[in-house]
């Protein structure tokens, strides 16, 4: 009789007790072997998490860190109808928001608005509000708060250096979250960029007067609805403001910033500014292209910011025959080398110009020499060099007086031009004032000959103020006092006209006129230097209408970082 035998074999886990077991029952060379394979076993399954995770993750943005940025003088009201200082600017642009904002690339784009709306006549502008929006005591925004805003600009006590941007503009609130401005009179183009005004909570500031505004707390310890809420600051013992904390915003709208806090640091001069940070107390720094160095460390980032500021030399016909003279306005443009300028005075930061407003257009170099000029003008060069010209109330020398301020950029702007004409016979003798000196004694009284400045003209220009004949006498900004009546219609055009490609036409002829009347001597653009440790990343800013934009989009910046599986991001 057979017998069937069946065998069942299991295959099982060691257990805990199989495991310990294990070091007895095997030889020592065995155990060696065993030991060795379980670290191979080991590493290259490390190894091949870490080239799977390399491969198929992508390092995303995350929450966290700090940047301590140094800045240039202090900060008085913090307040985004009293701003003034650049300190000022600064901190009103990260702790409030506005209907519109700078998107850094010389576009504007909605902020506190979700959408805008304009009447087919360029008269009515209507925005919707985001309904999320709050301020930092987290209370909502609301079109009471816009309306507030904008009717406060426009008391005249207040003397807020942007009532006339609101001037024959009415705002109504439709609803919480509606807002709308009603233009009098003809459409005004620039109205768009007018709304990057930071909003003020109605709540905080409701029933103050003139006065009592620019006292209030709130100036130095502001409540906005920006990306950065305040802290914290410092004095010194005399009572001088040293640095300000600010912290993330969570319910900032589009979305919260990734960078934890930010510690702005107050500086009294450029040097002092500059040695913080080469020796890193600080993380970032605004300098100006006269200040900035010309070589970095490897650990640093170079910005340059393209601000719409241009450079002039102003003539005062009125009270300068000789610059009442085109052949002489023509001759020193002939003998400015603005290259050499933006070189020598710059450091190299920026870009020689010759249109009033920024087209992008080449320089059109003529190829008569200065001499030439003024040979056809009439005027006569002396055995001394020098040059005279014979009129009929008496005989004219070339020479006059160039006044601006005693900032180190434009007082060595001044004394290379000074010395570019005294080559070709051009007498021009500097004189600088501080500031307020300057403003008093010679732009508002129209006392000087010759005026070396600047404009703040924007990425989507509004010239009129500058040149507009109805703006030449005192307080007004057309400090050449320039008047045509060609001119005047364009820059009355401008305004008027709400499309680009229409807008570009009229600057383009505005500036072929300016070419052919030449009240002023275009120089240059500089270009700010805006110094960053490079482990800050997500910056994104190159063409800015003031330098507190370089802070737009400050939500995107960040230090830390995490990985995330592309399956996870849609890679």
């Amino acid at each position: 009789r057979k017998r069937s035998c069946t065998f069942t074999m299991a295959f099982r886990f060691p257990t805990k007790q199989h495991i310990k077991v294990l070091p007895h029952i095997l030889g020592t060379l065995e155990r060696r072997v065993f030991v060795l394979c379980a670290i191979v076993a080991v590493v290259s399954g490390v190894w091949i998490l870490v080239l799977v995770d390399r491969e198929y993750s992508t390092s995303v943005p995350s929450f966290g860190g700090n940047i301590s940025e140094g800045v240039l003088g202090a900060p008085h009201l913090i307040n985004p109808l009293l701003a003034v200082t650049d300190a000022d600017r600064d901190l009103v642009d990260l702790i409030y928001s506005g209907l519109m904002r700078s998107d850094g690339n010389g576009n504007i784009v909605p902020e506190l608005a979700t959408v805008y709306e304009i009447s087919e006549d360029g008269r009515t502008y209507t925005f919707t509000l985001r309904k999320d929006a709050l301020w930092h005591d987290g209370k909502p925004v609301t079109a009471d708060d816009v309306v507030f805003t904008i009717e406060t600009a426009k008391i005249p006590e207040l003397r807020s250096p942007l009532r006339a941007n609101w001037e024959g503009v009415t705002a109504t609130a439709v609803d919480a979250h509606t807002v709308r401005f009603e233009i009098q009179g003809k459409s005004y183009a620039p109205l768009i960029v007018n709304t990057t005004l930071g909003i003020l909570p109605k709540h905080i500031w409701e029933g103050m007067s003139a006065a009592q505004f620019t006292l209030r707390e709130q100036n130095t310890e502001p409540i906005g609805s920006g990306p950065f809420k305040f802290d914290s600051f410092e004095v010194t013992g005399a009572g001088a403001v040293t640095s300000y904390t600010l912290v993330a915003w969570d319910a900032y709208v589009p979305r919260r910033p990734y960078i934890r806090s930010l510690t702005i640091e107050f500086f009294n001069d450029p040097e002092e500014l500059l040695a913080a940070y080469t020796s890193g107390s600080i993380d970032s720094v605004l300098m100006s292209p006269y200040n900035a160095p010309t070589n970095t460390d490897t650990e640093s980032r170079v910005s340059e910011l393209l601000i719409p500021k241009l450079f002039f030399i102003f003539y005062n016909q009125s009270k300068s025959p000789v610059l009442a003279d085109v052949a002489v306005r023509k001759a020193l443009e002939a003998a400015t080398d603005r290259d050499a300028l933006v070189r020598e005075a710059i450091n190299g930061y920026g870009s020689a110009e010759a249109d009033p407003v920024l087209l992008g257009r080449a320089i059109q170099r003529g190829t008569a020499s200065p001499a030439d000029i003024l040979t056809a003008g009439g005027w006569i060069k002396m055995e001394s060099g020098t040059w005279q010209k014979k009129t009929k109330t008496g005989t004219l020398d070339l020479k006059f007086s160039l006044s601006t301020s005693d900032n180190e950029e434009l007082v060595r702007t001044a004394e290379l031009i000074a010395a570019q004409w005294k080559t070709h016979g051009i007498e021009a003798t500097v004189e600088q004032f501080d500031v307020q000196g300057l403003q008093t004694a010679r732009i508002r009284p129209r006392e000087y000959e010759a005026l070396l400045f600047g404009q703040v003209i924007g990425y989507q220009p509004d010239p009129y103020a500058f040149w507009h004949s109805s703006q030449r006498t005192e307080g007004g900004y057309n400090v050449s006092m320039y008047t045509s009546t060609t001119a005047d219609k364009l820059l009355e055009s401008i305004r008027d006209h709400i499309t680009p490609e229409k807008r570009t036409e009229l600057l383009t002829q505005f500036a072929n006129e300016f070419q052919k009347d030449k009240p002023a001597l275009v120089l240059y653009q500089p270009h700010d230097v805006y110094l960053t440790r490079k482990n800050i990343q997500g910056l994104d800013m190159v063409r800015v209408n003031l330098p507190s934009e370089r802070f737009a989009r400050i939500e995107d910046w960040y230090i830390e970082t995490r990985k995330v599986w592309n399956v996870l991001i849609g890679k």
